[in-house]
């Protein structure tokens, strides 16, 4: 009788990671299609046409980092469900001014482009100290704090660098969104597998 009940009890075990693998899958989805509406949204803060950080940009970079997310894991005991956060998701590449955008910005900045960006330091308009240390985006626009130095270049340039168009703001919940999803549902989807389970289990032993 307990080798009988130990193996009911194995079985169900089966049949719960079965059915919460079949809905992990499903799910899946529906978190990139939450994620990606809060992405998109992005874009309609870029009011310059010219911008060289606007998400739209990267938006297949983005797609394919996010499809490339290891969401569901099976181990020898338990189905997880993972969702891609700020520590987890794959920012590397040309998606590190995504990750800038998501983590926000304080002050105003302005995007100048590489050939500027050389053109100042190698004429010297401004030190190479000023330069140290200001970051690469997609490794041909500078994102730099606009300042009196900076209104100075673009006098003696001759032009106005593109404001970048997230400046001063705070971070986006674009991944979080995602995160709240699943938790908000997590218990719900888990006791509609269990059921399911207990169904599916019980229709096998009246058939054997």
């Amino acid at each position: 009788m307990a080798e009988s009940v130990v193996s009911v009890s194995k079985d169900l075990e089966k049949f719960i990671k079965d059915k919460l693998f079949i809905k992990f899958n499903s799910i899946v989805p529906k978190i990139k299609d939450i994620i990606m509406t809060g992405y998109d949204e992005l874009s309609n803060l870029v009011n310059d046409p010219q911008s060289k950080t606007n998400p739209t940009l990267f938006r297949d970079d983005f797609v394919n980092s996010l499809d490339s997310f290891f969401y569901i894991e099976d181990t020898k005991d338990t189905m997880n469900l993972h969702v891609p956060d700020m520590d987890t998701f794959d920012f590397s590449g040309r998606l590190k001014i995504i990750q800038t955008i998501f983590e926000g910005v304080a002050g105003t900045y302005v995007e100048i482009s590489n050939e500027d960006y050389m053109k100042i330091f190698t004429t010297g308009i401004i030190s190479s100290d000023f330069i140290q240390g200001q970051e690469s985006l997609r490794g041909s626009v500078f994102l730099v704090r606009y300042n009196d130095d900076i209104k100075n270049i673009e006098s003696r340039l001759k032009k106005l660098f593109i404001k970048y168009p997230f400046s001063n703001m705070s971070s986006f919940s674009v991944l979080e969104e995602g995160e709240k999803f699943v938790n908000d549902n997590i218990d719900q989807w888990v006791e509609e597998s269990i059921e399911d389970a207990t169904k599916s289990l019980s229709k096998s032993l009246k058939g054997a």
